[in-house]
């Protein structure tokens, strides 16, 4: 098991080198550090119709990015809970701030923490908002799929009323989602196909969960050795989650 762990990090460590090597939708290469190892294709499902002529009018560096999100977003079981969302940013040398909350879903944000959303908008200013919900915190409860979209359209939109930019990302995979609880997948795509509806140039979305798990697939990799415990990821698990992320941004942004 100790050796297994060390191969995962090892091979993580060497496929952050490959982040820029490019990507597109719907098919993406994760790089790594060997020319003599092939990348496998994972999917990203995006608002976006092409990653081959990324929007050169946006600089994703040097910015004020605010997350929101619940322990996951957090960065819950990271090293000093430095999880996917801050590695990704500071990879861009921006100023990440996080306001995820431990246990929140999209109903609560909307509703018990509504005040709270607005004033960190209205405070922060931030250049992009990143929603990026554990959707376990909606599945669980059985948020219905209805209110779901409710609650994340107006989060969207407030983001959108102080002129920032909107970044829809899925969650990272999970042991307890990736063995058991298929559900996930399905909130998963309803955030995709809502952000597609919507077709407005300032929100993105990026289907991390889809990814991340196409990822570990094809590379047998064992969802334990990257999970912290059984709702959320490792230092590992955060790293690769990190990853992905960084190079679908690279892809989309100059």
């Amino acid at each position: 098991m100790r050796k297994l762990r060390q191969y995962v990090a090892s091979a993580l460590a060497l496929s952050l080198l490959g982040l820029m090597s490019g990507c597109g939708t719907p098919g993406n290469q994760v790089g790594t550090a060997d020319s003599n190892v092939s990348a496998p294709s994972v999917k990203v499902s995006s608002n976006k119709t092409s990653a081959s002529k990324p929007n050169s009018k946006v600089q994703l560096s040097h910015l004020t990015v605010m997350g929101i999100g619940g322990s996951i977003a957090l960065g819950d079981q990271a090293t000093n809970d430095n999880g996917y969302l801050q590695r990704t940013f500071a990879h861009f040398h921006d100023t990440y701030v996080n306001k995820a909350i431990y246990g929140a879903n999209s109903t609560q944000l909307a509703t018990m923490y509504k005040n709270d959303y607005t004033n960190w908008l209205s405070t922060v200013h931030p250049h992009v908002v990143v929603i990026s919900w554990g959707l376990l915190n909606d599945v669980l409860p059985n948020t219905p799929m209805s209110k779901f979209n409710e609650y994340l359209n107006q989060e969207i939109k407030d983001a959108l009323a102080i002129h920032a930019m909107v970044f829809v990302v899925t969650p990272p995979a999970t042991e307890f989602a990736y063995t058991y609880e298929k559900r996930e997948d399905m909130y998963a795509q309803d955030e995709m196909q809502l952000v597609r509806k919507m077709n407005n140039p300032n929100v993105y979305a990026f289907d991390l969960l889809s990814q991340m798990k196409s990822y570990i697939a094809s590379h047998n990799l064992k969802i334990a050795d990257l999970s912290g415990d059984a709702h959320h990821p490792n230092d590992q698990g955060h790293q690769l989650a990190a990853q992905i992320l960084i190079q679908d941004l690279s892809a989309h942004f100059r």
